[in-house]
């Protein structure tokens, strides 16, 4: 059985980190996360699928896709009218200001 290595377990939590949509405060959880799935990954053997580490990639990708879609900038639905420009030249008094 081999146990991962820093290094590996590092660049496993990066790329969890950033599938994930790079959050803040979770750094400890996100590298728990990647020293359990190398850890299982090197239990089973090279010739056995990735099973459960699949279908949480696949859960991952689909919940970056969610969030990207979700903070996706939205199109008003309902647009105000245009301001009308002023006219220019126009006095606002009708009546002379000075004699």
């Amino acid at each position: 059985m081999h146990s991962p290595t820093h290094a590996e377990i590092t660049r496993r939590a990066e790329k969890l980190w950033q599938d994930y949509g790079r959050p803040a405060g979770r750094d400890e959880e996100i590298w728990l996360e990647a020293e359990r799935t190398l850890t299982a990954a090197s239990s089973k053997s090279p010739s056995q699928p990735l099973g459960e580490g699949h279908s949480a990639h696949a859960l991952v990708e689909k919940a970056s896709e969610q969030r990207k879609e979700a903070l996706a900038p939205q199109r008003p639905t309902k647009s105000a009218p245009k301001a009308q420009p002023p006219e220019t030249g126009k006095p606002l008094w009708s009546k002379p200001h000075s004699r």
